[in-house]
């Protein structure tokens, strides 16, 4: 007889590396995560405060989302390397957090709608959670979303779309207790692409949305 999926031990590989300013270069004490994408807490671990080492379990053959956070800094979030995870191997993965200042960006990789509309996709709630964290832990920041297309379509279009897109995702953060005031939402539509537009990846990339920190303290 075999046993159940959900008895069945959980084969994992392990990343080990350091957290560092980016600006410093000093290393820094941060929260290590792995998270489902629909926001799933899977491995939570604190780094060292003085070296900034870490070692966290990740998992193989399944989506996951490998996020490091700290107060004062932009979270970190990127998808577990899946293909390159090797049950009980560890590779080496060292982070560095850029300090929330006036004027950074940050692309939400992890924010994700249904096709042509406003509706969040529910894959989408690691992020929004991250998001979220990233706004309470510095009560002072105030921060820009916006919204960006591709250049198929109309600009009235592309600006209606990319507005909604940014506002959606300031109402879910006004509904989870931020204030509504801290948050200004925009539709930048086709006009900012950071990527060519003639071809489908480039197109892809150029369909984001962006924070961008109005005040940080």
């Amino acid at each position: 007889a075999e046993f159940p999926e959900d008895l069945k031990p959980q084969s994992i590989g392990y990343v080990s590396g350091k957290v560092i300013d980016s600006k410093t270069k000093q290393s820094i004490g941060a929260w290590v995560k792995v998270t489902s994408p629909f926001g799933k807490v899977l491995q939570n671990v604190e780094a060292d405060p003085v070296s900034g080492e870490y070692l966290v379990g990740l998992p193989i053959k399944h989506s996951a989302i490998f996020v490091v956070s700290q107060p004062g800094y932009l979270y970190y979030s990127s998808p577990v390397p899946i293909d390159s995870i090797r049950a009980n191997e560890s590779f080496t993965w060292n982070i560095h957090l850029d300090p929330v200042e006036q004027g950074q960006k940050k692309i939400l990789e992890h924010l994700f709608f249904s096709f042509d509309s406003a509706v969040i996709s529910p894959d989408s709630e690691s992020e929004i959670l991250e998001l979220y964290k990233l706004m309470t832990s510095n009560i002072g920041l105030q921060i820009e979303i916006s919204g960006h297309t591709d250049s198929l379509g109309s600009d009235e279009y592309n600006i209606s779309l990319s507005y909604e897109r940014a506002a959606a995702l300031k109402k879910r953060l006004v509904m989870m207790g931020v204030l509504e005031s801290r948050i200004a939402a925009f539709g930048a539509g086709s006009s900012q692409p950071i990527a060519e537009n003639n071809t489908a990846d480039g197109r892809a990339t150029n369909r984001r949305t962006e924070i961008r920190i109005i005040k940080s303290n």
